[in-house]
């Protein structure tokens, strides 16, 4: 197995994110359709660069990215649709053991 490569962008329903998980920021997801969005833009960030592992906050960072990669795959649905949807997948994913490994 090589050496894994940072993962920096997302195609979500034809635009290309640009991913941080790496800076500390409260998590969001730019808005597609802004039509100053500069050369990283749109992109999703995440709190804390998304913990690895069983660390504190790994499963909620985890969570926090899913929540955000829904508002890119449809930027109009509501905070309550997209929050119940990131817990139930978040909650599937780390029941099968799913984590972020180390760089």
């Amino acid at each position: 197995m090589g050496k894994r490569r940072k993962v920096r962008s997302q195609i979500f329903h034809g635009v290309r994110y640009h991913i941080d998980v790496d800076l500390t920021y409260v998590g969001w997801c730019d808005n597609p359709h802004k039509k100053d969005n500069g050369n990283e833009y749109p992109a999703i960030r995440l709190p804390g660069g998304l913990p690895f592992g069983n660390n504190p906050g790994a499963k909620s960072g985890l969570q926090i990215l899913l929540h955000e990669c829904g508002h890119a795959q449809n930027y109009r649905k509501s905070e309550k649709v997209i929050d119940r949807e990131a817990a139930e997948l978040a909650d599937l994913l780390w029941r099968l053991g799913y984590r972020r490994t180390k760089k």
